[in-house]
């Protein structure tokens, strides 16, 4: 058969080119980024729940009155969005970094205030506040200089 018998007019062209994604060479979502989704969601689904109610009750001083907590919920819940949206973005990254460091932070210094309070009396209680504080600076740090995630995200010193 000669070439020209082959040829199908009608046929679709054929590429020599392989189509590239938009993610192309990146390595799968380290564990330190799906443990920060599985916290952000958490804090946002409570702080969701909590303007549920502030808006059905219309009891908008609660808003005003706890100012700290609607805000830190606000911004997980966008360090959430941007995670699971824009996942290898260097805002996405910068975000859950500041998210992260921020709960870990404030988490770290409730945990302190109320074990001091409650130390004598219930030590297992204390022992597990610390324990989740201790967790949430890992994670803060394995996902903000961890190898894995910094590689992920594309940051430089990933080497």
């Amino acid at each position: 058969m000669t070439p020209e018998r082959d040829h199908n007019p009608y046929a679709a062209p054929q590429s020599d080119v392989t189509p590239r994604s938009v993610h192309a060479g990146l390595s799968k979502r380290p564990a330190s980024s799906k443990w920060a989704l599985w916290v952000f969601v958490m804090i946002s689904a409570g702080w969701l729940s909590k303007i549920y109610d502030v808006v059905q009750n219309r009891n908008w001083s609660l808003i005003h009155e706890n100012w700290p907590y609607h805000l830190k919920g606000a911004f997980c819940l966008n360090a959430f969005m941007a995670l699971l949206l824009f996942k290898a973005n260097k805002y996405s990254f910068l975000l859950g970094s500041i998210g992260l460091a921020w709960l870990a932070v404030s988490w770290s210094k409730w945990a302190l205030a109320r074990a001091q309070l409650i130390w004598p009396s219930d030590p297992i209680q204390v022992l597990i506040l610390l324990l989740l504080a201790l967790s949430l600076l890992l994670l803060f740090h394995r996902f903000a200089f961890g190898k894995p995630s910094r590689r992920y995200f594309q940051q430089a010193g990933h080497k």
